[in-house]
């Protein structure tokens, strides 16, 4: 089809009801296919076409990145339409073998990008062309999700066996630049300073990744509601944890938390998690695993700079 996704098609005698669909001249439908267990995001309508390198160190350059945020496409529909995809077809709600989704470009996202909603349990892969490193052209920074909110998850894991996440950068919504920057004043020792740029939240924090957020029953200040697929149980929280997640390769900064696991009152599973090979900056919070659950969880090659807490 031109769009850079390397799709293949099969004719069916209706329409789909997912979104991995083109329907012909002919009027004919024709599904799209896992191809050698790869999806790639374009196929299913992401245009990747966020321009610019993201290492801002100021205010200023920081509400630049904005600007140059908004005016890309929202692509987060069409990465949506590959997950859900890649986790309901040929697969029968136990399986534990990953379908990966490839992330072929860089991608504005406006809402959470969920790897599961918690329904069933299942498997599935966010994969970047290359592990990348502060956000720039010369260092692989093309490949990725950036956004500009601040009140919720850019990646949500929820009732994932064996899946994961990695060589991509992801800058989340929040500037503590003013914080970490040496000609401002603000005392980076200080945690109110880091506070008064969003104020600390147990249960639903900045946070870039997230590992079962709806889990448990729903907490005081939770999340804001998330909008699941009409086939999909509507509820809000109460929904399946997961185990065995990997975050591997990855660049992460402008989070309140780079990777919250359980930020959801709620104790069971969201074990066995492996954490390796990350560079975390301009967070506050590198790492927090808040449930009493968190049988091995693996944390390897971790770098973290002009962040207030590394692990808590």
């Amino acid at each position: 089809l031109g769009d850079g996704g390397g799709a293949t098609y099969v004719r069916v005698g209706s329409e789909p009801a997912h979104g991995y669909k083109v329907q012909s001249a002919d009027g004919a439908w024709w599904e799209g296919q896992v191809r050698d267990g790869v999806i790639n995001v374009r196929a299913t309508g992401a245009v990747c076409d966020v321009s610019g390198d993201f290492n801002a160190t100021s205010s200023a350059a920081h509400t630049a990145e904005n600007v140059r945020i908004a005016a890309a496409t929202d692509d987060t529909a069409a990465i949506q339409t590959a997950i859900d995809y890649a986790m309901d077809k040929d697969q029968d709600g136990s399986s534990a073998q990953p379908v990966t989704v490839l992330l072929s470009g860089l991608s504005r996202i406006t809402d959470t990008i969920h790897l599961g909603y918690g329904n069933t349990v299942g498997s599935v892969y966010l994969k970047g062309l290359a592990e990348s490193y502060r956000g720039e052209d010369t260092m692989a920074g093309r490949t990725g999700l950036v956004c500009t909110f601040s009140d919720r998850p850019m990646v949500n894991f929820q009732g994932v066996r064996r899946g994961g996440i990695g060589r991509m950068f992801l800058r989340y919504g929040l500037d503590y630049s003013g914080v970490t920057a040496t000609n401002t004043g603000l005392t980076p020792t200080v945690e109110s300073n880091w506070d008064a740029v969003k104020a600390a939240s147990q249960y639903a924090p900045g946070a870039a990744i997230t590992v079962d957020a709806y889990s448990g029953t729903e907490p005081g200040s939770p999340y804001p509601d998330a909008t699941y697929p009409a086939h999909e149980s509507q509820t809000q929280y109460g929904k399946s944890a997961s185990s065995g997640v990997e975050i591997e390769g990855m660049f992460i900064r402008n989070a309140q938390v780079a990777i919250c696991v359980k930020p959801s009152d709620d104790s069971s599973n969201a074990d066995f998690v492996s954490i390796k090979r990350l560079v975390i900056e301009f967070c506050k919070y590198g790492i927090s695993i808040g449930n009493g659950q968190s049988r091995s969880v693996s944390v390897e090659d971790v770098n973290m700079g002009r962040v207030w807490t590394c692990l808590v």
